[in-house]
């Protein structure tokens, strides 16, 4: 058997370093591109948020003049108010689960954003606008959140990380 020389073994480790460099920075560029797609995301969800809170500020209804575009709605200030919050924490609840699909949010975080939604979406006041803005998020990101509330029968028991709730609606 023929013995290898020291200088094949250095040349041998010194590969062997390179691969592994190379390995390592193809991961970290795959890791730096996702974060910076999720700072697009925000940044879309933040641009959302500051518009209807300009709705908000000035008392107009979102959901009345964008979506349905009814200028004549009849709604009381607190229902304007709670509405137009809808439409921003669904935008927070976007972003959050695009940041859970990338790896960037904890399970159990995203399994609480998920009780949030589905605590709105027994709200019928709330339901309208989780059904309206889920619709447009399939469209435009051709995902849909795993276990996603509408699937959930109302007034019927579900378990929730094993806690047993009763869902309400007042529809």
């Amino acid at each position: 058997m023929k013995k290898v020389s020291l200088d094949v073994w250095i040349q041998l480790l010194g590969m062997t370093g390179i691969i592994a460099s190379l390995i390592f920075v193809g991961l970290e560029m795959r890791q730096t591109q996702r974060i910076a797609i999720a700072g697009q995301q925000q940044a879309r969800a933040s641009a959302n948020m500051d518009t209807l809170n300009a709705f908000i500020e000035s008392g107009f209804d979102h959901q009345a003049i964008v979506w349905d575009v009814n200028f004549d709605y009849d709604l009381s200030g607190p229902e304007i108010i709670y509405r137009n919050n809808l439409h921003n924490a669904w935008h927070m609840y976007e972003n959050d689960f695009y940041s859970y699909t990338q790896g960037l949010m904890a399970g159990s975080t995203w399994s609480a954003k998920l009780a949030g939604i589905e605590r709105i979406y027994n709200i019928c006041l709330g339901r309208e606008i989780i059904i309206l803005e889920h619709q447009y998020f399939l469209r435009t990101s051709g995902q849909s959140f795993k276990r996603y509330p509408i699937n959930v029968p109302i007034n019927e028991q579900t378990t929730n990380n094993n806690n047993p709730t009763l869902l309400f609606c007042c529809c």
